[in-house]
């Protein structure tokens, strides 16, 4: 049973955390109703360090409102999986962790396995998963029992495209019914699924908006010229051939003939956003 938008609510408010000298997050602020949530950024840009914070994980400096009690399921970057025990077992070891009802569990631990497409490989040892496999497990034992928030940290690392899919599918049944918040830096795991995106670097909130928003940060600032006619205040997003020319797709604020305006994606307007454009 879904809960109401006032319940699920989570709100961060100036939000900061240092390592000794190194500032990881620099007062950052959002707000996470029902839905699916992206949090876009670098390697080393701040989104982990947010997770830990959210979960308890870190101390902090700032505000982290949510409901007394609350179920949190995480996955982080690297999900531990116990090789000597099975995944039915590394299931219910994460469940009595969790401690889930016993009365239920079972039905939740497949129902969990199901959606991530090993139900029939309950099994096997943790040892002989491959990497992909692990990580399908890891994101079961995340959504057991359906929590109440959901944070994904780099959620797609090691699955094939078929699985991703299936990842994309699984959050547009979670967000039904929790925040789910997913950190990374592949824009694809985000766009079709995400009701808002957030895009951070160096620990500062850079941007807030819809998928669309996010696009039209880019708009009249994506151009492809000839590679000759770069010039160092463009920022080259990539390089390709067209009837015999080298041509470069660039983001740049320069005024360029629009003939050679092109339309922009969400990667332009997240690269606008990261560079500064």
């Amino acid at each position: 049973m879904g809960l109401s938008d006032r319940e699920m609510k989570l709100d961060i408010n100036h939000l900061v955390k240092k390592f000794n000298s190194l500032t990881a997050v620099n007062d950052f602020s959002a707000s996470f109703d029902k839905g699916c949530y992206g949090i876009l950024g670098k390697n080393g840009s701040g989104k982990t360090t947010i997770f830990r914070c959210i979960t308890g994980f870190y101390s902090y400096k700032g505000e982290i409102k949510k409901k007394r009690n609350i179920s949190i399921g995480y996955l982080p970057q690297k999900s531990g999986v116990l090789n000597g025990l099975t995944v039915y077992e590394n299931m219910e070891f994460f469940a009595e962790l969790r401690k889930y009802p016993n009365e239920n569990r079972q039905n939740a631990i497949i129902e969990s396995l199901k959606y991530v497409n090993m139900e029939e490989n309950t099994k096997l040892k943790g040892k002989a998963l491959s990497g992909g496999m692990k990580r399908r497990l890891g994101i079961a034992e995340t959504i057991l029992g359906n929590p109440e928030i959901i944070l994904f940290d780099e959620p797609t690392s090691g699955l094939d495209p078929e699985e991703r899919l299936r990842f994309k599918k699984l959050i547009r049944r979670l967000k039904e019914n929790s925040v789910v918040i997913i950190s990374t830096h592949i824009i694809e795991d985000v766009e079709a699924v995400a009701d808002k995106v957030i895009v951070i670097d160096e620990g500062m909130k850079l941007f807030s908006g819809t998928v669309d928003e996010l696009e039209k940060r880019a708009s009249g600032k994506v151009f492809e010229i000839s590679s000759s006619d770069v010039q160092d205040v463009d920022y080259v997003v990539k390089e390709y051939e067209r009837d015999g020319r080298i041509i470069s797709r660039i983001l740049t604020n320069r005024i360029v003939k629009d003939n050679y305006k092109a339309d922009e994606n969400i990667e332009d307007g997240y690269l606008c956003c990261i560079k500064r454009i």
